[in-house]
């Protein structure tokens, strides 16, 4: 049985008449990175102000590692809800090493954890000259800090260039791979689908859905095809292992892939035995596809 590190039940914040969390419940295991996802609104800020004791609910309950949020546990999480307070005129390396103090962490990496999130060439300067994406990063390193079981982000690529957002989806996969639980809010499908094990879409505070990436995505993959000879076609595709069936319909052969294959992969084999396609549209669930869909059922 995996660990639960997190399991929410029956969490509601009300502001008012304003529901904003409404009777949410689930768990998060060991190892996962687990994504929150949800349009401006949906309750994902919310939800992770009250497993951080910042908000308080209004009723429901959550539990930490098995038992009730403490100050004992909280030490054990690192996270990011807004721009955290650096001070202007020390650079990086000086204000980590306040932080240190401050949350009595021995022998911290400063350096380390500088390579890590790519601010190592500008250690020494002050944090004042760091533009927005960078203060985004020396917010992941000071939530690294104290080598946390369980790391929550809000929107962390946020203000990020293209570059950077890779940048922070390789160092959010590597951390997970050191055993890092990760709890991510996110309205970034695409970096959800690339980063995360495991999801809950959230919409006007109520749970939509909660499972794994991978249950979402799991459909065939099918795309259709189409060449010059559709006989030598048909032909070169009879027993291959890069292909789960295929259906002539009219002029298109509509293929069902293997796991793991892609249309370009398909593409490329055929290629290689001489048969250039004319036609290749490639039909595959998407995150954001499963996203809408569930919105707009929710209507």
């Amino acid at each position: 049985m995996p660990e639960t590190i997190l399991s929410i039940c029956n969490l509601t914040k009300n502001y008012g008449r304003i529901r904003a969390v409404n009777d949410l419940s689930l768990d998060v295991n060991k190892g996962e990175v687990y994504g929150i996802l949800g349009p401006n609104g949906s309750g994902k800020t919310t939800t992770l102000s009250m497993i951080l004791d910042v908000v308080n609910p209004t009723s429901g309950t959550f539990t930490w590692f098995g038992q009730p949020p403490s100050h004992h546990q909280r030490k054990r999480i690192g996270s990011i809800l807004e721009q955290p307070l650096f001070y202007p005129y020390l650079s990086p390396l000086q204000n980590l090493k306040v932080l240190s103090l401050i949350k009595e962490v021995p022998d911290t990496p400063s350096e380390e954890l500088l390579k890590m999130v790519g601010l190592y060439e500008r250690r020494r300067s002050k944090f004042s000259t760091f533009s927005y994406g960078m203060r985004q990063r020396m917010a992941l390193a000071a939530s690294l800090l104290s080598n946390p079981d369980v790391l929550i982000l809000d929107e962390p690529t946020n203000g990020l260039d293209p570059q950077g957002i890779a940048e922070v989806r390789d160092l959010i996969r590597m951390t997970a791979s050191r055993g890092v639980t990760i709890i991510l809010a996110s309205h970034l499908l695409d970096e959800v689908q690339k980063t995360c094990t495991h999801v809950c879409v959230l919409d006007k505070g109520k749970r939509l859905f909660a499972g794994s990436v991978q249950e979402v995505l799991q459909e065939t993959v099918l795309v259709e095809i189409a060449a010059h000879d559709m006989a030598t076609l048909q032909h070169a595709l009879v027993g291959s292992p890069m292909i789960r069936s295929m259906e002539l319909k009219q002029d298109l052969l509509l293929v069902n892939l293997a796991e793991n294959i892609s249309g370009s992969d398909l593409n490329a084999a055929l290629y290689r035995q001489g048969i250039v396609l004319s036609h290749l549209v490639q039909r595959k669930k998407t995150l954001e596809n499963y996203f809408l869909e569930l919105l707009k059922s929710s209507e």
